[in-house]
């Protein structure tokens, strides 16, 4: 009898990246619902407001296709402990900024490595 069983650190890697990519979707869903409370509590416009995703997007769209080269330069240990350094670091001036400018910073910094991280956790248990 052939059984085929899926090792622990491949299924802590799979429930690694569905994790970080359900936050992911989480996240914008939530920003999305909080844009009339930014608009109100920075004094933007909805066109000003719409940034927040629009970055985070465009951030998306620049991890991807750099992220095998990133894998190959630098440990996966290394990358998965910078990735959440960087976005602790993103929520925290998120949390505690006063200008709108400042939660774009935290924004990109955050989803950046969350994207890096959601991206590159699946080397990270070989």
């Amino acid at each position: 009898m052939n059984e085929n069983r899926v090792s622990v650190k491949v299924l802590i890697a799979i429930l690694s990246a569905g994790m970080l990519s359900f936050l992911g979707i989480l996240d914008e869903i939530a920003t999305t619902v909080t844009f009339p409370a930014l608009m109100r509590d920075f004094a933007v416009t909805t066109d000003q407001v719409q940034w927040v995703n629009t970055l985070v997007l465009l951030v998306i769209a620049t991890i991807v296709p750099i992220s095998s080269q990133i894998s190959l330069r630098i440990p996966t240990k290394k990358i998965f402990q910078i990735g959440v350094s960087f976005f602790i670091v993103g929520l925290l001036v998120d949390v505690f900024t006063p200008r709108f400018d400042l939660l774009l910073v935290g924004r990109a910094t955050g989803d950046r490595y969350r994207n890096w991280l959601a991206i590159d956790v699946q080397y990270y248990f070989k």
